[in-house]
């Protein structure tokens, strides 16, 4: 798949990256429209490292899911949201 990748300071590129795996109960969306906003020109200010595929401001339709996804199908169209968390992970759970 091709995505936005920010590789350092406010340098972008357009670059063929893996599609990524699904985990159970997850869902792989194909991306229609993403926007970047301000926050994305900051990563280096937050000690990010480079490469990260910016964006939280996104929509588009499920290609693929697991079957634990229960009240989304395939074909739907979506708008994300990756600012709500599950509290459950380990990335949320931090």
């Amino acid at each position: 798949m091709r995505a936005v990748v920010w590789t350092g300071e406010r340098d972008f590129e357009i670059q063929d990256v893996p599609t990524p795996a699904l985990g159970e109960g997850q869902v792989l969306v194909e991306v229609r429209a993403a926007a970047i906003c301000n926050t994305d020109f900051h990563y280096a200010d937050f000690q990010s490292r480079p490469p990260i595929i910016p964006g939280h401001e996104v929509a588009g339709v499920i290609v693929d899911k697991t079957p634990e996804v229960q009240g989304l199908s395939v074909g739907d169209r979506v708008a994300l949201d990756p600012v709500q968390r599950c509290g459950k992970c380990y990335p949320c759970s931090r």
